[in-house]
């Protein structure tokens, strides 16, 4: 091409105006006069025309570039068709080739875009994972990242932080999370939970289980937890115990709890059950009462109740085919049955059976139809023992021999029973009426109630009768006299001398 001179240009740094006019000189083609305006639109229309040659891409009447103007390298592949109101719309063939869906159909909605990939239309929403890159598609995050911007919102690349507000979850640190009701559909898998555990801490936290169902009846559970464990049979895991809520309208609509285990490779077995109105069933359901509370033990030997101290039984309630049975301590303590915090009775470390102070057996009063009238009693004391008994008379003095100076006695109630014998060893000038001295209990106080005794005497000074015995009411004195006989026959002192035998025997009611 011949050299173009430009000459006669303006000196000044203003940009030329569009009236402006070029003088272009040439020593072959001559000189042409070319306006500014004129240029600019010659220039525009090369540059559009041959984009590819120019690397110029203008906007169009909506001040947009215009895609059929922008390579696929800049594109990513994709471009721009049109507007979709239908199937019918999309038309074209070619691989990057997309609609903005206008009017929702099919799988699409408004805004969507429908991509060609070469064999089919694809969906593409704001949420679609997979981002077109270069025709063959981005799976990840940081691929992604090249071609939209996406900042990275956690503390270090491609991490979401978890401080801040995740829709209706508040999410405060790893450890924690803040929420107010979570609908749990199916179950929480704690499986690769480091400690494999379910924790509900705070002040006074409650965690509840609500049974939405409309209908209650004996037995039916109104929520429960069970736990599972390998069982070790081909099934794998399974119930091995629970803890189930049951309502009981048997019993006024309660609602008790009932806990149920399970032996090796069997299905869980009710073992104990507290019911509304707080009784204990232990393998039985408990009997329903609005007016007691009971403890029901149940099994194939019966029921047993073991109070341990040391880890040894201490005590123990149970019953079997022959009956019940209650034994107390095995290291040599006496079994006490108390009223009121006060011991009654205490079975001894040898078995016997001791009554308390003023403690007994009440046999009541029941009248007999005979006309009398019952005392209630209470057989409260039985005793045997021996005493020493004395001898006295009106003056002088009777001395005994200390090996014949006793007298036995069995105490039935109130009832005495007794026998002794007394030997005289000396007397002095013994006179008046004699009394034997010491009975081991007062005698009933009843006016005119003497009790008569059984007296045998041998060796006596004088010839008397028989001789007589008979307690005084209220006292422990026994006197002699002889029988049938008043007078000097009630002083019979001055017939006693040395070796005289008494023996003598009977028995009383004691006060």
């Amino acid at each position: 091409m011949a050299n173009i001179r430009v000459k006669d240009l303006p000196n000044t740094s203003a940009p030329a105006a569009d009236t402006d006019e070029f003088i272009i000189d040439s020593s072959s083609a001559g000189t042409r006069r070319l306006n500014y305006g004129e240029l600019k639109t010659a220039i525009s229309g090369d540059f559009q025309a041959g984009t590819s040659t120019y690397k110029v891409a203008t906007l169009g009447s909506d001040n947009k570039l215009d895609p059929a103007q922008i390579p696929d390298t800049l594109s990513q592949g994709l471009n721009f068709v049109g507007v979709a109101n239908s199937a019918g719309d999309l038309t074209s063939t070619t691989q990057g080739d997309f609609y903005v869906i206008q009017t929702a159909f099919g799988v699409y909605s408004v805004g969507d875009q429908a991509v060609y990939d070469g064999s089919a239309y694809v969906r593409v929403t704001d949420g679609t994972k997979q981002i077109t890159e270069g025709g063959t598609g981005a799976t990840t995050l940081p691929d992604a990242k090249g071609n939209l911007q996406i900042p990275d919102v956690g503390s270090s690349p491609d991490e979401v932080s978890l401080n801040g507000m995740l829709g209706s979850m508040a999410f405060q640190s790893a450890e924690g999370i803040s929420v107010g009701t979570v609908e749990i559909t199916d179950k929480i898998d704690l499986s690769g939970a480091p400690t494999q555990q379910l924790e509900v801490y705070g002040d006074a936290p409650t965690l509840r289980v609500t049974d939405t169902s409309d209908g209650v009846g004996d037995g039916d559970s109104i929520g429960k937890l069970e736990f599972y464990g390998n069982d070790g049979s081909s099934g794998g895991v399974g119930v091995r115990t629970k803890i189930d809520t049951v309502s009981e309208t048997a019993a006024g609509n309660q609602y008790g709890v009932a806990i149920s285990t399970s032996s090796a490779n069997a299905a869980p077995v009710e073992r104990l059950r507290v019911d509304g109105l707080g009784n204990v069933g232990i393998a039985s359901t408990p009997v329903h009462s609005a007016n007691r509370t009971t403890l029901v033990i149940d099994g194939v030997w019966g029921g047993r109740i073991d109070n341990k101290f040391g880890g040894a039984a201490s005590s123990s309630w149970y019953t079997s085919t022959s009956g019940p049975t209650i034994f107390g301590t095995q290291n040599a303590q006496p079994l006490d049955l108390q009223t009121n915090s006060i011991t009654r009775w205490t079975i001894n470390t040898t078995g016997n059976l001791v009554a308390s102070s003023g403690v007994g057996i009440d046999f009541g009063s029941t009248p007999d139809g005979s006309g009398a009238t019952g005392v209630a009693e209470i057989f409260d004391d039985y005793e045997t023992g021996t005493v020493t008994v004395g001898v006295t008379c009106g003056s002088g003095s009777i001395t005994l021999n200390s090996s014949f100076q006793y007298l036995y006695y069995t105490k039935i109630g109130r009832t005495v029973n007794f026998f002794g014998e007394l030997v005289v060893s000396s007397v002095s000038s013994p006179s008046g009426t004699i009394h034997l001295t010491g009975l081991p209990f007062t005698s009933l106080n009843q006016s005119g109630g003497r009790q008569a005794m059984s007296i045998y005497t041998r060796g006596l000074a004088s010839d008397l009768g028989s001789v007589v015995g008979f307690v005084e009411p209220n006292t422990t004195t026994l006197y002699l006299r002889e029988s049938g006989t008043t007078g000097v026959g009630n002083s019979i002192a001055n017939a006693f001398q040395a070796n005289t035998e008494i023996m003598f025997g009977g028995s009383y009611t004691a006060a």
